[in-house]
């Protein structure tokens, strides 16, 4: 195989070469979910100041698949021009929103991560940790072709807004139910749908349904999301909506992470085998689930009676292995951040 340093190496002194004094390009990681991470190349405007990344690990594909580096660095400098046109339009609003929290407050928004699995990035931005897993916040950044972006919010940032960890609490609590409204459908209807959107008819996709659960007791699953279908693993922290769902049903629940963009609601009664349902997961998470989107290898049992999240077979650092959902309300009531300030 041929060396991915060298072919990183000569990329950037071609780019470099094509954009000339126009651009400034460096090669850098960039970390994604799980510590996972990929090589990009970062390429700078030196006008504007405006930049974008480009993934370079599917052309070290190509490259060693003989794809010769010219004809790679300039579909690479074909794809910046047409990015960086588009960037500079928004750059300076986005620069703006972000440049103190009253003008970010309303754009916050929460996510669901693993904690143990996210140990370094986590060094860098704040959280609140919850069980294993950990609340981190986002900006929400529209863009002018219609769709979002979305901009982590690091410990720097944090911290050039003067505030702490429970007013970006307080702020995502509120926003985020409203700004990424919830999914909550039953598995049988997601199933069909995705089937239908592949081409098949109605009672073809029932059939398949059937077909795959040949031989499983039909236990009533419900997915729970948010209306993108991206991060909403963490509609189970949205105020109250475990709560009301468990009451509905009449039962406590048990929660299957099936990955950082939903989880699936399981009645939780005597007669599951929560053992099983654990080890479905993690096979699950290794033969079908992309390892930057798992969430988490365990299970999670929600209680409406105290309404909490009890880890399964496991204990937190403090040894009760339960988190109270009252306590992001509790937090979030503790913020320290005056308007009069900024």
């Amino acid at each position: 195989m041929k060396d991915k340093e060298n072919f990183i190496k000569e990329l950037v002194e071609r780019v470099s070469g094509i954009l000339g004094e126009s651009a400034v390009v460096r090669a850098t990681s960039l970390y994604k979910n799980n510590d996972k991470s990929e090589n990009v190349l970062e390429i700078t405007d030196t006008g504007s100041r405006s930049g974008c990344l480009i993934y370079i690990d599917s052309y070290y594909e190509d490259f060693c698949e003989d794809v010769g580096l010219d004809m790679i660095a300039e579909y690479i400098c074909r794809q910046y021009k047409r990015q960086v046109v588009s960037i500079a339009s928004y750059a300076d609003r986005h620069r703006c929103i972000l440049s103190n929290f009253e003008k970010a407050r309303h754009r916050i928004v929460f996510r669901l991560v693993s904690a143990t699995m996210n140990e370094d990035s986590l060094k860098d931005v704040p959280y609140i940790r919850i069980l294993d897993l950990a609340l981190i916040f986002c900006v929400k950044l529209d863009a002018d072709e219609g769709y979002n972006m979305w901009t982590r919010i690091t410990s720097k940032v944090m911290d050039s807004w003067g505030i702490r960890e429970n007013d970006l609490l307080g702020a995502a609590l509120r926003n985020t139910p409203v700004l990424l409204p919830v999914s909550l459908k039953d598995m049988e209807s997601v199933y069909l749908e995705i089937a239908e959107q592949n081409g098949y008819k109605k009672e073809q996709a029932g059939q398949l349904l059937n077909a795959a659960l040949l031989g499983i007791e039909r236990k009533p699953m419900y997915v729970l999301t948010n209306s993108s279908g991206t991060y909403g693993a963490a509609a189970i922290l949205y105020p109250n909506i475990l709560k009301h769902f468990a009451e509905i049903i009449g039962e406590n629940l048990v929660i299957l992470p099936s990955s950082i963009h939903e989880t699936i609601l399981v009645p939780w009664d005597d007669e599951i085998d929560l053992k099983d349902l654990k080890d479905m997961v993690m096979e699950i998470n290794r033969s079908e689930v992309k390892r930057e989107e798992w969430l988490a290898d365990n299970i999670y049992l929600y209680d409406r009676d105290y309404n909490s999240i009890r880890l399964f077979g496991q204990k937190t650092i403090d040894g009760t292995g339960v988190f109270y959902l009252t306590e992001l309300e509790t937090i979030a009531k503790e913020e320290a951040y005056d308007k009069a300030v900024i």
